[in-house]
């Protein structure tokens, strides 16, 4: 089935996977395990991602063993400083103003969006991924999320793991070449 047959509703709590004859058409899931869906529709199994993408790509991949291997780029260990419930209207703020979150209605619920970022904390899942391969790449310029995250989840990772640290990057490590090339020649070492 392909991504243009999957209809995404959002509800206030939850989000309900729809498709026409979709085995799993009116469930209710949260958006890391549609993540899991649609990619296992697709026939996906390595994933990786830059930031809070990186932090669902390590959940997801705790949850699902068809995933191969992850690499997680800039990746936040936990949430913990978002999550403090007195401080989570001034994230929001914060989001807004960087360009994060740019719908006036989101999120519906504060306390709703706070246990989003609770659930999927990588450092509660990364052990999950052995005996799959992980990348791990990080900036040690990082300003946003410390590399002191990036040794956390390689310490609790198992093997195999990989620990990249890059000198004179910052967060946005998308927009590194290194990273990209990183990313791509660990992947094709799998292979």
């Amino acid at each position: 089935m392909s991504c243009q047959t999957l209809r995404l509703i959002m509800t206030q709590e939850a989000k309900t996977l729809t498709a026409i004859s979709h085995p799993l058409a009116g469930q209710k899931m949260i958006g890391a395990e549609m993540v899991v869906q649609i990619l296992a529709d697709q026939d996906v199994d390595v994933i990786f991602g830059f930031s809070g993408g990186a932090a669902v790509s390590v959940y997801v991949a705790a949850q699902d063993p068809r995933i191969s291997s992850v690499a997680a780029c800039a990746c936040p260990a936990d949430f913990f400083l978002l999550t403090e419930a007195d401080k989570a209207e001034t994230y929001v703020d914060h989001f807004r103003e960087m360009g994060a979150i740019r719908d006036d209605d989101f999120p519906p619920s504060t306390q709703g969006w706070l246990e989003g970022f609770r659930k999927v904390s990588p450092i509660d899942y990364v052990s999950q991924i052995a005996p799959r391969p992980l990348l791990i790449v990080h900036s040690k310029d990082d300003d946003t999320v410390s590399i002191s995250h990036a040794h956390r989840l390689h310490e609790k990772a198992d093997e195999p793991k990989k620990l990249v640290e890059l000198d004179g990057a910052d967060h946005k490590l998308r927009h590194d070449d290194r990273v990209v090339d990183t990313v791509i020649e660990w992947f094709k070492g799998l292979q």
